[in-house]
């Protein structure tokens, strides 16, 4: 289908089980599996959503860890690493912020973010579609403005690690709110990802979670594909922009 693999490395396991030696000798193996059959894997993901269980400075060493494993099989991969923008209250994004500047290896920092969810950037308001309709921009400008922090922080750093959003979307409460808005909520997103230099994002979800923010349609508890949503003609439209 014209996309490059990536494959996620788990790191939580050998965290709680006291086991990293194990995991980082499970990680190794999976990498040679992945070179030695020609799967030509290049972007590797460590931990997912880390921000539970980690402080921002444990997770960019843990990071470092795996990398120097998956890097001394093949030097030539991406290290993919994760935290958040929000909720605001807890500081997220400073820890975003402090990752990139920590780390030696991670090449592209990406942060989950929904509209409308209860931990997103608009955790204390922001959602219902009055919200959106009320918004000069998503979140009035304010994700804009936190992504033109982080490249500012990067470049105070003399760094460059990239910056994607690997698990955005949008969520719309209360009555009112058809799928067609939820896909002009997920066009308000696109529009950042374009308007900044942003490395990967991918839309949540495909088919699961809220039936409105779904890009397929299914029927036969999820096996079939019925119809897809009309957000799908956003990134229709989209792709050809690119």
């Amino acid at each position: 289908i014209g996309c490059d693999p990536m494959v996620g490395v788990n790191i939580r396991s050998g965290k709680e089980y006291d086991r990293k030696e194990d995991s980082l000798d499970e990680a190794r193996r999976l990498i040679r599996h992945c070179v030695d059959n020609g799967y030509n894997v290049k972007h590797w993901y460590i931990g997912n959503e880390c921000y539970k269980g980690w402080n921002a400075n444990s997770y960019a060493d843990y990071n470092d860890l795996y990398a120097e494993v998956l890097k001394s099989v093949d030097p030539e991969i991406t290290i993919i690493g994760d935290w958040k923008i929000c909720p605001e209250a807890k500081n997220n994004f400073e820890g975003t912020l402090a990752i990139a500047r920590r780390s030696k290896h991670i090449d592209v920092m990406e942060v989950h973010e929904k509209w409308g969810n209860q931990w997103g950037l608009a955790a204390t308001g922001g959602k219902t579609l009055a919200d959106w309709q009320a918004e000069p921009g998503i979140y009035g400008g304010k994700l804009a403005r936190y992504i033109e922090a982080y490249f500012a922080d990067q470049k105070a750093a003399g760094k460059n690690v990239r910056l994607g959003f690997n698990e955005w979307g949008a969520e719309i409460a209360g009555d009112g709110a058809t799928p067609f808005h939820v896909a002009l909520v997920k066009a308000d997103y696109l529009i950042e990802m374009f308007r900044h230099p942003i490395y990967s994002a991918c839309d949540w979800n495909l088919n699961m979670g809220p039936g409105k923010s779904k890009i397929l349609i299914t029927s036969n508890d999820g096996r079939e594909l019925a119809s897809l949503s009309p957000a799908a003609h956003v990134f229709k439209m989209c792709g050809q922009a690119q």
